[in-house]
């Protein structure tokens, strides 16, 4: 069955647009709303925590402001008390000495009747040490000064107090300000001082009379305390605006997230209304236009197309391309369900009805292939498939699909199937033999180890007896003939050890597992160096190699290279090994390098093949076994092994596994 898509392209458009409109500028307004809701509430928040702290400062100012002028108070009415009384006397002591400043007066210094002296302490006098101990104990200073002074050492005006006493001469109202002394902070009232009766008494000998300015009277209070306390309110009231601005942000998030999907459920229900509207007014359209599509494809595929339109019962309809693949002609054979299963191979019937019965009751995919007879009688294969149609209870009602003859494609399966078997058994058969071949290498392998080496020891320990019995007997000449035979015995024994070493790595189990290259090739070196401690050789080791290899066999692999590199630097000097790795098209190629005597790359070939050797056994020690054990064994591990050689300036062996 042919489906299509179809675009919506006829609704109308100026209804659209105005929806569209309305609800774009509904989300602008919404959005709109949201950033203006955010400032505002970002205003009023930074206006509050502002406020706050302005408030604070002034607070601080008027409560200093307050406490100053109770202290003024305190210092005048005590001042007032004192003057009213003349002074008062007390015994003179080191805080209390006599005032010199009133020495022009006869009796400043008394002595009572009982000779205890006494002298007069006169109104500053007694204000001056009440405020420096009130200043000792609360922090509040205060002080009686002028610009004449009766005792100039003492009760010196300090520089802001000598400019509000400039401007009293001028101006009588109290002063207050906010100055710093010694670093802090402090409020600072002055009011003006006039002469009193009592006054006169002290400083009339100066020329002021009762009524005259005389000075001024201040008190400093100490703001730290409360700026701290400022602070801390201020802090408290911040913390408190910034949690609130916090929960109306996130308020105003969520409000406007709520608005925004109330939109997009609107326009998507509009959306949808839209489809449907469209999807009508195109159905007929889309209707006309599918039947056409299908009768074109039913007529143009390749594949012969039948609907079972009621699965209750047997009518039936086949393309005609499905009669076709038949060999009959519509007019022929009448469509049914039951002329279908008819044309089927009795063999196959059954495999086709549970495929049709495992679609419709289990809704596995119907896909299913069998024989059908043709009109000749000639059985081909065929490949049908289908898909079923569903109430909406989720009952099939119809059954619709297509036949595919895939007769060339089975009988080419089938030969394959035949050549695979045929192969399988050709590589049974070449197992057994390499099998057989073992065996007898293996029995080779006992009767050289045993046979072969019995007759050896023979003739070397002949050799040995003539050569100890008959030493004296023989002639030089003649005993070096024996040596020679012993020699060649020795080297047949050899010989025969290493082809036996080589039949063990080759013909032993695998098994695999993730190795320490770097570590096995420092044990290895290590081995070499113990067994030959006076040869200084330069050792370098690339770290953390890793590959996955047989344990046993890859260090066998190391102890041939590196063993190689070991015998083949000894007569070089300032002789150097190294293991190492490099990286060639995505793969690991590890190598062995030494600066040895190198070798000929013409003879290159010979290096690998059994008892080749290209130095002399009187130069180089050695079976000529080692490297064909190494490339056997690299070749079982699925890589190749190769050198790179340069008489006198050393070779390199590379190996992959």
């Amino acid at each position: 069955m042919i489906s299509d898509v179809h675009t919506i392209k006829d609704e109308p458009k100026p209804v659209a647009n105005e929806l569209d409109d309305s609800f774009k500028s509904a989300r602008v307004n919404i959005r709109r709303f949201a950033a203006v809701a955010l400032i505002s509430l970002t205003i009023f928040s930074i206006s509050a925590i502002s406020w706050t702290y302005y408030r604070e400062q002034t607070l601080v100012e008027g409560l200093a402001t307050k406490e100053a002028k109770a202290n003024f108070n305190k210092d005048l009415s005590f001042r007032k008390w004192a003057t009213k009384h003349g002074g008062v006397y007390v015994p003179p002591d080191e805080r209390t000495p006599p005032n010199p400043a009133l020495a022009h007066l006869p009796h400043r210094d008394l002595v009572t009747k009982d000779g205890k002296k006494l002298t007069l302490m006169n109104p500053a006098y007694m204000m001056r040490q009440m405020t420096e101990e009130f200043e000792q104990f609360y922090g509040v200073k205060g002080s009686i000064t002028g610009l004449v002074l009766l005792n100039p050492p003492i009760n010196s005006p300090d520089k802001w107090e000598r400019e509000v006493l400039n401007r009293f001469e001028f101006d009588s109202s109290e002063v207050i300000e906010i100055i710093d002394i010694d670093g802090a902070p402090f409020l600072r009232l002055m009011r003006p001082m006039f002469m009193t009766e009592g006054c006169v008494k002290c400083h009339g000998f100066l020329g002021y009379k009762d009524g005259d300015l005389r000075g001024g009277i201040s008190v400093s209070i100490p703001l730290a305390p409360y700026f701290e306390e400022a602070r801390n309110v201020s802090m408290i009231m911040a913390i408190t605006i910034s949690v609130l601005w916090c929960v109306g942000v996130f308020g105003i998030f969520r409000h406007t997230k709520s608005r925004l999907a109330q939109v997009d459920m609107a326009t998507q229900h509009t959306g949808e209304l839209r489809a449907e509207i469209a999807t009508r007014i195109e159905a007929e359209k889309a209707l006309k236009t599918s039947e056409e599509r299908f009768i074109l494809a039913t007529t143009g595929s390749s594949d012969g197309l039948w609907d079972w339109l009621d699965i209750t019962g047997d009518a039936k309809w086949w393309s005609s391309h499905f009669y076709e693949l038949l060999g009959y002609k519509e007019d022929e054979v009448n469509a049914s369900f039951s002329k279908f299963i008819e044309f089927i191979h009795q063999e196959d019937q059954e495999h086709a009805f549970q495929g049709i019965k495992n679609h419709l009751e289990k809704d596995i995919p119907f896909d299913v292939e069998f024989r059908m007879c043709t009109k000749s009688g000639e059985y081909l294969w065929f490949r049908c498939r289908g898909q079923a149609i569903r109430n909406e209870k989720g009952r099939a009602v119809r059954l619709s699909g297509s036949i595919q003859n895939i007769n060339d494609k089975k009988l080419a399966q089938d030969k394959v199937i035949k050549l695979t078997q045929e192969l399988e058994q050709r590589v049974k058969e070449r197992t057994m033999e390499l099998e057989a071949s073992n065996k007898e290498l293996e029995s080779f392998s006992y009767t050289v180890s045993h046979d072969l080496r019995t007759p050896l020891r023979v003739i070397d320990g002949n050799s040995e007896i003539l050569m100890q019995l008959c030493a004296e007997k023989l002639s030089d000449d003649e005993m070096e003939f024996l040596k020679h035979l012993q020699d060649s015995g020795r080297k047949m024994n050899e010989m025969i050890s290493g082809l036996l070493k080589l039949s063990r790595n080759i013909n032993c189990e695998m098994e695999r597992q993730q190795m320490d290259l770097s570590l096995l090739a420092q044990e290895v070196y290590q081995q070499f160096s113990m067994a030959d401690p006076e040869r200084d050789v330069e050792w370098v080791v690339e770290k953390n190699i890793s590959a996955k290899c047989d344990p046993a066999l890859i260090k066998v692999v190391l102890e041939n290279l590196i063993g190689n590199a070991w015998k083949y630097s000894a007569k070089t000097d300032n002789a150097r090994i190294e293991f190492g790795v490099q990286h060639k098209d995505d793969q690991e190629v590890f190598y062995v390098k030494d600066n040895g005597v190198g070798c000929d790359m013409a003879q290159a070939e010979k290096l690998f093949q059994p008892f080749k050797r290209l130095h002399t056994s009187e130069d180089f020690s050695g079976d000529g076994i080692g490297l064909a054990t190494v490339q056997r064994i690299i070749h079982r591990h699925g890589g190749r092994v190769w050198a790179e050689s340069e008489i006198g300036k050393g070779t390199t062996l590379f190996f992959t596994l």
